[in-house]
């Protein structure tokens, strides 16, 4: 046997395999729709989640970037960049993945999509690891938890997708260790495009292992001309052509094809970088409070309890992955020590899983999307250990499957209680209510729209804070389109400019909105 065949296992998949990633793809979805009655298209609630939707209708309008507004310092909010242009800090990926379904009706369908795609390719890289049997049901676990009750199908700020592309690189892995082809070869570009464009820096933690594993294995056994070979077509038809429209992306933004939209960002706004080991920067010149208390306040906070204790951060971070990935910190680190590994393959994906956890250790903050391009190689490596212990004992096989169920059991019910665990505000355990049920700030915002649009005409809403207001309750978000849209959002700066602004729009009606004292009231 090849160190890098699968053990077939004495388990059967009673359906072909390609159907059974078919299967695995539908199953989360159609539960999901089935739940729309109970638990509704869900309200963006997070700073992340507005800008990802602005990114959405960016692209939905058939552009790449919006011009700046003329009184675009009314409109300033978080990881929105509104100089030199009008546009969403993120990567793109996720915004284009919402941009398909406000296309198709809503941006959540462009969720729900990329979820089933994502629920595919879980199952299509565990074949690639695992029995068939055993890839099956890991592929509906993991549906269920991820595709049903999470954050990645109940919010706007992500998972789905980078998961998507983590699940198409570790499971082109295995394939092109054991014979390198185009096919495979295609799949695993795809899926470092994917990456690089949703979460660039927890994909370059899956990512440079699992090329380092590819070319270093290679090389070894004498093969690197055959994975030279399958991956030149490949290269040039998506990573180049890719690389070219990312550089050209961020021309168009920055003026400079190798610089981020976020970066950029965070040299207007930020004040602690993304990374423990650097240092915070001075403070630029802010123009509201309450963004303010953000970026120098909040966020400084969240930098210096991290810094305080690296160590106990470090751990923190690891406790996150486990708790969000599968319910137990035991069972990750039962899933890298334990049992013994059966073969090359499997010593291959334990290190590249180390790697990655230790890369994401030393992160300022953990968030549930952050772990997503590693989710598909968390599952594997538990699926694996489930595998082998179903077969443990083999004079008392009976009592390996039993351990072995249990377990599956055991996540099972955790992800049936399964709880989104980190708020945007907290960074700590939240309850279900906030995703699956309703929030009191989403409905009041709902409410006061649906009270401006049932009146006929556009409205201009300045929105001024008291001094205690949450800066985590933002009202000022607007479409790519400012000028046309129906209620435009405006921070209050003043009398003087706030009068310049309603002359601007002078067509519009105009209201005041100060959500700490009174209901929105017109401005006569």
């Amino acid at each position: 046997m090849s160190p890098f065949d699968v053990a077939s296992g004495d388990v059967r998949l009673p359906i072909q395999r390609h159907w059974a990633c078919i299967v695995a793809g539908l199953l989360p979805l159609v539960i999901r729709i089935l739940l729309l009655p109970y638990f509704p298209v869900p309200q963006p609630i997070v700073h992340d989640e507005f800008s990802y939707l602005l990114g959405a209708d960016t692209f939905a309008a058939g552009r790449l970037v919006n011009p700046p507004h003329p009184f675009w310092r009314h409109f300033e909010s978080y990881h929105v960049l509104q100089q030199p242009v009008y546009v969403s800090k993120y990567p793109p990926m996720q915004a284009l993945a919402l941009a398909v379904g406000q296309k198709l009706g809503h941006p959540w369908i462009g969720v729900w999509i990329s979820v089933g795609a994502m629920c595919a390719a879980v199952c299509w890289a565990m074949q690639g690891w695992l029995s068939p049997a055993f890839a099956f049901v890991g592929a509906l676990l993991f549906g269920l938890r991820f595709g049903v009750l999470s954050d990645w199908i109940n919010s706007y700020w992500g998972g789905a997708v980078a998961a998507l592309g983590g699940a198409l690189v570790i499971g082109s892995l295995p394939r092109l260790l054991r014979q390198p082809r185009k096919q495979e070869a295609f799949t695993f570009c795809i899926g470092l495009v994917i990456l690089a464009n949703s979460r660039p820096f927890e994909g370059l933690l899956l990512a440079a292992p699992v090329v380092s594993a590819l070319l270093f294995m290679h090389a070894r056994s004498g093969r690197i001309g055959a994975l030279w070979k399958s991956a030149t077509v490949p290269l040039t038809a998506i990573i180049l052509p890719t690389a070219l429209a990312m550089g050209y992306y961020n021309f168009r933004v920055m003026g400079h094809p190798l610089l981020l939209p976020y970066q950029l960002h965070e040299q207007q706004y930020a004040v602690t970088p993304a990374f423990l080991w650097m240092e915070p920067r001075q403070p630029p010149v802010y123009r509201h409070a309450i963004m303010k208390e953000f970026w120098t306040e909040w966020d400084m906070a969240v930098f210096r309890e991290a810094r305080k204790n690296l160590a106990d951060h470090f751990l923190d971070n690891i406790r996150t992955v486990s708790l969000f990935l599968l319910g137990s910190l035991p069972l990750l680190i039962g899933c890298l020590a334990w049992p013994q590994p059966r073969n090359s393959l499997d010593r291959v994906s334990g290190l590249i899983l180390v790697v990655s956890l230790l890369g994401l250790g030393l992160e300022k903050a953990i968030l549930g999307h952050y772990l997503a391009p590693i989710a598909a190689l968390v599952f594997v490596q538990f699926m694996n250990a489930i595998s082998r212990l179903w077969s443990w004992l083999p004079a008392g096989r009976r009592l390996g499957s039993a351990l072995a169920t249990v377990v599956l059991g055991f996540v099972l019910l955790q992800t049936l209680d399964f709880v989104p665990p980190l708020s945007a505000e907290t960074h700590k355990p939240i309850g279900r209510q906030r995703r699956m049920g309703r929030n009191a700030f989403a409905e009041e915002r709902e409410r006061v729209e649906n009270y401006l649009r049932a009146i006929p005409r556009q409205h201009l809403v300045f929105v001024r804070y008291g001094s205690e207001h949450s800066f985590h309750e933002e009202w000022v978000y607007n479409p790519a389109e400012i000028d046309s849209s129906r209620i435009v959002w405006a921070r209050s700066m003043g009398p003087q400019e706030d009068r310049a602004l309603a002359h601007y729009f002078s067509q519009r009606g105009v209201w005041l909105l100060e959500p700490d004292k009174s209901p929105v009231m017109p401005v006569s």
